[in-house]
């Protein structure tokens, strides 16, 4: 399991992100990642 280092734009506690995710690897860090499926299973 790989460690996935997640950097804050203007020492903001959020980044929010858009991405199309196929497959994506197991990771794990120390943030909170919420993922919300717009399409698909």
């Amino acid at each position: 399991m790989r460690v996935e280092y997640i950097s804050y734009i203007d020492n903001l506690p959020v980044d929010v992100s858009l991405v199309n995710v196929g497959e994506y690897p197991i990771h794990w860090h120390k943030s909170l990642e919420i993922l919300f499926v717009l399409k698909g299973k």
